[in-house]
């Protein structure tokens, strides 16, 4: 399945700073995407949410679509 998402990536970054970078606990170490237009990260204890401009995000896009940052 092929998803489209157009994020910024100051947007991307901004919500990087939520993410758990420790590996033991590497399902707390990505970014959701939500198919209604927000940027979802935790890292346990913080909770980041963006709301993305209209449009950002395709009706393509599945349910639970997360991406993870690289240093």
């Amino acid at each position: 399945m092929t998803a489209y998402a157009t994020i910024p990536a100051k947007d991307f970054a901004f919500m990087a700073r939520f993410t758990l970078k420790e590996d033991h606990l590497h399902y707390l170490g990505g970014v959701l995407i939500d198919p209604r237009g927000m940027l979802v990260a935790t890292d346990g204890k913080r909770l980041g949410i963006l709301r993305l401009a209209a449009g950002a995000v395709t009706t393509e896009c599945p349910k639970n679509l997360i991406l993870k940052p690289t240093p």
